[in-house]
C-alpha cells in the first residue's frame, strides 16, 4: 500500500510547477498542467496562500513569500556562522567595535551572531533579538540584494514605526536609502534604530543557497564620524566579498 498522501503531494506538485514559472501560471493552465480540475487546483492554491506559499497577482500564481524564508532555514546556516567566525573576530579587533551578523527572519532580521571586542555596547540587542528592516543597517543591507519581488512583498507587510527622531518613516524615503546603499557598497543605521548609535551594513548574500543574511559593524555616533563609517564599510565590504568567494568556490 502507498503511504502517499494525495493532497499533500498536490500541494508539493504545485510548489515544484510554480518553482519553473518565472512569470507566474493562471488557474486554467496550472490545472490542466497538473491534471487536475479547476475547483480542486483552485482549492491547493488558496490554501497555499493563505500561508504565504503562493501570491497570487492578476490573475496568476507565484511561490510565495514563505517559501523564500524558509530557504534560510536550514543548516547550511550555522556552517556559514563557522566559517565566518574567525574573520568576525577579527574585525572585532580591528574595529574595536560590536560584530553582529542577522538573517532575513519572516519580515524582520534576527541577530545570529554577536561579538563584543573593546568597547561594547549597551543596548537591547542580544543574540535572538529580531530587529526591523527598514531601520536597521543589518536590515536595509539585506533589502539592497533582496529580489524586487519579495522586497516590495515584504515591504507591503512592514509598518514604519518612529523609534528616534532618526527613524525612516515612509517607502519612498526607505528606497533612496537603499538606492544609496546599493551605490556605495554598505547600508548605514545613523541612529535610526537606536539614538547615538550608528552602524555599518554589508549584505552577506548567497543565492546559490537563498540565504540573505548581513554583517554589520556598531559604535557610539560620537565614534562612528562620517569618514569613519566609509573606512568600516569599505574594509568590510571587502572582507565579507572576500568570504562569500571563498564559501563559492
Amino acid at each position: 500500500m502507498s503511504s502517499r498522501n494525495n493532497s499533500i503531494d498536490n500541494a508539493c506538485r504545485v510548489l515544484i510547477l510554480l518553482s519553473e514559472q518565472d512569470a507566474g501560471i493562471n488557474l486554467t493552465d496550472l490545472s490542466e498542467r497538473m491534471g487536475i480540475n479547476k475547483s480542486t487546483a483552485y482549492r491547493y492554491l488558496s490554501t497555499l496562500e493563505q500561508y504565504r506559499m503562493v501570491k497570487k497577482k492578476d490573475n496568476r500564481y507565484t511561490l510565495g513569500l514563505r517559501v523564500f524564508e524558509m530557504g534560510n532555514r536550514v543548516p547550511v546556516i550555522r556552517l556559514i556562522l563557522e566559517r565566518i567566525y574567525p574573520r568576525l573576530l577579527e574585525l572585532g579587533f580591528l574595529f574595536n567595535e560590536t560584530i553582529s551578523v542577522g538573517i532575513l527572519s519572516d519580515s524582520e532580521v534576527m541577530i545570529l551572531e554577536r561579538i563584543e571586542k573593546g568597547r561594547s555596547l549597551v543596548n537591547q540587542v542580544f543574540t535572538g533579538t529580531k530587529v526591523p528592516l527598514y531601520c536597521t543597517s543589518l536590515g536595509k543591507a539585506i533589502l539592497s540584494v533582496m529580489p524586487e519581488e519579495h522586497r516590495d512583498a515584504l515591504l507591503a507587510e512592514i509598518h514604519f514605526e518612529k523609534l528616534t527622531p532618526r527613524t525612516i518613516l515612509t517607502r519612498e524615503k526607505l528606497m533612496r536609502d537603499l538606492e544609496e546603499t546599493r551605490k556605495r557598497g554598505f547600508s548605514i543605521d545613523d541612529s535610526e534604530y537606536e539614538e547615538d548609535l550608528k552602524c555599518v551594513g554589508v549584505p552577506l548574500f548567497f543565492d546559490s543557497l537563498g540565504v540573505l543574511s548581513a554583517v554589520s559593524v556598531t559604535g557610539p555616533r560620537s565614534r562612528m564620524t562620517c569618514e569613519r563609517a566609509r573606512h568600516i564599510g569599505d574594509h568590510l565590504r571587502q572582507s565579507v566579498d572576500s568570504f562569500i568567494r571563498e564559501m563559492n568556490e
